[in-house]
């Protein structure tokens, strides 16, 4: 099976520090703050509780779950490696300094290609880097792959080519058995000398698509990188993936624009930027950090077949923010979508910039102890339920709006408070009637403003 790895994700205990001790408080004041906080706890309680919405919400404000983000996957047979250096002096550097003055040496790695419709990338730990998707600038039949390792003392890393039995080829960025930090080193050296050579090679690897007049097509590109940062550069009309799915932890995923069937990207404690397009299936997750993304969704599904095609932002403690655009194929108007934007103790914004008319759309978006606000497309119709706790919900209608399907429409819109901080109501363009969209839309927070805009 090649190279044998597991990379376990864990988290180190913090210990927190104080300064010096708090001031003590009056007997009165202990019992006006204990009186507030048992407040908003049965408030909060009794909404989530006795709220029609609470079904919609179950489970929904848990961080996203990764621990199977980087679960063992089959890296394929090893078919070649490329770091061709056999000078002691190139692979090590024993000049005396401190860690954070150590000076990083880079040496390149010989260029290969990879001709497979799947291709796929992963590193074993002790390794950290960059990995860049674009275009090339000539004209190519190949995928090009290029790559440079940088390294303060010890050389230790190698990038090798992998086939798996499904003829997808592989890039994995290596630990050769023998080298520190290797199976054999960790199982015979003292917890004292592997410090002394904790090092991590920072790895930069470069793919480029051919360029060609029509679309490239990729049948898979799947990549299993934590600590690689990922660029993805104007992708979105030059190469199209059948499925995509991009997979990091603690660094940053930015994309100029790409595009795909089925695409899927995730990290954590690092932010997602940029524009994303895809059919049928999207799926943005990042946990504890920052999403900001224009996505655009169509969907495929032949009309009546009850397939939605189906969009997740999902994070927790960071802010979310979405530009979404809705389309549907010929064959699927006029569309049906799923859309579910969720995080936690940070704002949420989502504007729905497009939709067709007539199509149904299934929507929730969520946050806890912050605003919300969500602007709908004014193709929108159906049910609306708007909530918080103990702060403003309000629905703001945009009465200038005209009817997207130049049909000279009037739209209503009705509402009403059902409880405590929760609104309720429906919209539609017409007369209503058996065929007018059953959409639903529920946006929920606490503590804090919820606002819908229609």
């Amino acid at each position: 099976m090649g190279y044998e790895y597991q990379i376990p994700i864990t988290e180190d205990g913090v210990e927190l520090q104080l300064g010096q001790q708090s001031p003590k408080r009056s007997i009165a004041g202990r019992l006006i703050r204990i009186t507030l906080t048992i407040v908003l706890a049965v408030a909060s309680v009794s909404f989530f509780s006795s709220s029609p919405l609470a079904p919609q919400y179950a489970g929904v404000f848990q961080p996203p779950q990764r621990d199977d983000w980087f679960l063992p996957v089959d890296d394929g047979e090893l078919v070649e490696c490329y770091r061709k250096d056999a000078d002691p002096a190139l692979v090590r550097h024993d000049e005396p300094h401190e860690r954070h003055e150590c000076p990083m040496h880079f040496i390149p790695i010989t260029d290969f290609s990879l001709n497979a419709s799947s291709i796929y990338f992963f590193a074993h730990d002790t390794t950290y880097g960059n990995i860049t998707f674009d275009v090339a600038e000539s004209d190519s039949d190949e995928i090009a792959v290029s790559a440079e390792i940088g390294y303060c003392r010890d050389l230790v890393a190698d990038v090798c080519k992998f086939r798996r039995g499904d003829g997808a080829l592989g890039v994995g960025v290596v630990l050769p058995p023998g080298s520190p930090h290797g199976p054999e080193y960790r199982a015979h050296e003292g917890l004292e000398d592997h410090i002394h050579h904790l090092e991590s090679n920072y790895v930069k690897l470069v793919v480029k698509f051919p360029a060609s007049a029509t679309p490239f097509t990729m049948h898979s590109l799947e990549n299993r990188l934590p600590l690689y940062s990922h660029t993805l550069g104007p992708l979105g009309d030059r190469v199209h993936f059948d499925r995509l799915d991009l997979r990091t932890d603690n660094e940053p995923i930015r994309s100029e624009s790409v595009t795909a069937a089925r695409l899927a990207v995730r990290t954590s404690n690092a932010n997602i930027d940029g524009t994303y397009n895809a059919t049928d299936f999207l799926s943005i997750i990042a946990a504890n950090a920052p999403i900001n993304v224009t996505v655009s969704l169509e969907t495929t599904a032949e009309t009546g077949s009850n397939k939605p095609a189906i969009l997740e932002l999902v994070t927790s403690n960071g802010k979310l923010e979405a530009m979404i655009s809705l389309t549907a194929a010929a064959n699927a108007m006029p569309g049906e979508f799923t859309v579910r934007t969720i995080t936690a103790s940070a704002p949420l914004n989502v504007t729905f910039a497009s939709a067709p008319p007539n199509s149904t759309l299934d929507y929730h978006g969520s946050t806890t102890n912050a605003p919300l606000n969500v602007t709908l497309h004014a193709s929108y119709e159906g049910k609306l339920n708007v909530a918080t706790v103990l702060l403003d919900a309000s629905i703001n209608i945009n009465n200038a709006t005209t009817d997207p399907a130049d049909l000279n429409r009037n739209r209503s819109v009705t509402y009403r408070n059902v409880g405590l901080s929760m609104l309720e109501g429906e919209v539609y363009w017409g007369d209503k009637t058996t065929a007018t969209p059953a959409g639903s839309v529920h946006v929920v927070t606490s503590l804090a403003f919820a606002g819908l805009s229609l």
